[in-house]
C-alpha cells in the first residue's frame, strides 16, 4: 500500500479513518500470517510440511543428530514433542498423536 504524501486528506477525520483502516488492514494481515504454519501442518496430504516435520524425517533416517535439528528448529519444544509422535495443531483445537 502506497500514499502520496502530498495528497494525505487535510481532514483530520478522513486521516483519522485512512489510519484506522490502515492498522485494521494490517492486522488482519498479521493474524493470516501466524496461521501459515498451522495451514502448512494441515496440508500434508497435498505435501505440504512444517521445517519441523522435515527435520523429523532427517533425524529418523540418521541423517541429522537430533540435537542439530534442535538448535536448527524455529520451535525446538515443538520439535520434541513431534518426534514423541505428538503434534498440535490450534486450527482443529488440539494436539493429535501420531
Amino acid at each position: 500500500m502506497q500514499f502520496d504524501l502530498a495528497n494525505l486528506p487535510s481532514d483530520t477525520e478522513q486521516l483519522h479513518r485512512l489510519v484506522r483502516d490502515m492498522a485494521l488492514s494490517l492486522e488482519h494481515r498479521d493474524g493470516e500470517i501466524e496461521r501459515i504454519p498451522n495451514v502448512i501442518a494441515d496440508g500434508q496430504d497435498d505435501g505440504m510440511q512444517t521445517f519441523n516435520m522435515a527435520l523429523v524425517k532427517l533425524i529418523k533416517q540418521n541423517i541429522v543428530a537430533q540435537e542439530a535439528a534442535e538448535w536448527a528448529s524455529d520451535n525446538p519444544e515443538a520439535l520434541k514433542m513431534n518426534l514423541q509422535g505428538i503434534f498440535g495443531s490450534s486450527d482443529r483445537g488440539g494436539i493429535s498423536k501420531k
